[in-house]
């Protein structure tokens, strides 16, 4: 695996969310998700099944 500078700037060409995969073991996925400003719609509910930890920079 080759390590990188986790706050590079990575390009993407896509209006969607990008995920990089970083490191995935049981019970464990470590990825990083650039992202254009994306937000859950006003008066909707964001749920999901995992846990999450963000950190935004």
């Amino acid at each position: 695996m080759k390590l990188d500078n986790l706050f590079a700037q990575r390009l993407y060409q896509t209006d969607d969310e990008y995920f990089e995969p970083l490191l995935e073991r049981k019970g464990v996925k470590l990825e990083r998700i650039l992202s254009r400003g994306h937000i859950t719609p006003e008066g909707e509910w964001y749920d999901q099944v995992q846990d999450e930890w963000v950190y935004g920079r």
